[in-house]
């Protein structure tokens, strides 16, 4: 039989469907487009249908591409479109990651922009319902903060050492993409023509 191809925009409704029908090696084959082109492929409507266990392990694959902001924008999304897991708190306030916190786990924080880090997820509403998202986040902008050979030095609460660690993509639909994501040193990425990238 002939195999369809999987395009980066269909990827998530054909791993949606690989999932229920039990086709492992269709759903791998999806998982890995999804993997090279992450960005594109975590912005179909599918995405955010996609249960737990697949969410959780694309946003783990340390080969993934994309931009740390972009895995964290998707996680949000994915997060804010599913049911709450956990009652209401007594503040009446719940947050997207509540119940979900293990999801955060798999976003590399000290690799996003500091621009994005700060004003996007230290300064989001997010960030002010959950404690371990705030706790993370800031842990992140100390890491930044230290010159890159004193990095290994610095001790780590609530990050782990996979979130400070490049992720290398395998193949990539953009010259080049792999060899920025791959930067020696762990320096976070750069937003093009980004606020405050000058201003120190």
């Amino acid at each position: 039989g002939s195999e369809l191809a999987v395009t980066p925009e269909g990827a998530a409704a054909a791993l949606l469907d690989a999932w229920d029908r039990g086709h492992e090696q269709t759903a791998a084959r999806c998982r890995a487009v999804m993997a090279a082109n992450f960005e594109t492929a975590c912005a179909a409507p599918a995405f955010l249908r996609l249960p737990a266990p697949l969410v959780s392990g694309l946003l783990a694959d340390p080969t993934l591409n994309a931009r740390e902001q972009a895995v964290f924008e998707a996680a949000l999304n994915w997060a804010l479109a599913q049911p709450h897991p956990s009652p209401r708190k007594a503040s009446g306030s719940r947050g997207a990651f509540d119940g979900r916190e293990t999801l955060l786990a798999h976003v590399r924080f000290p690799l996003m922009a500091p621009e994005a880090l700060v004003l996007r997820v230290l300064g989001s509403e997010e960030a002010a319902r959950s404690g371990v998202l705030k706790d993370m986040a800031t842990e992140a902008v100390t890491w930044q903060a230290v010159a890159p050979l004193l990095r290994p030095q610095v001790r780590l609460r609530f990050l782990s050492q996979t979130q400070c660690t490049p992720r290398v993509p395998v193949a990539s639909s953009k010259p080049g993409a792999a060899a920025i994501s791959a930067k020696a040193g762990g320096a976070p990425e750069r937003v093009p023509g980004g606020a405050g990238e000058s201003a120190r």
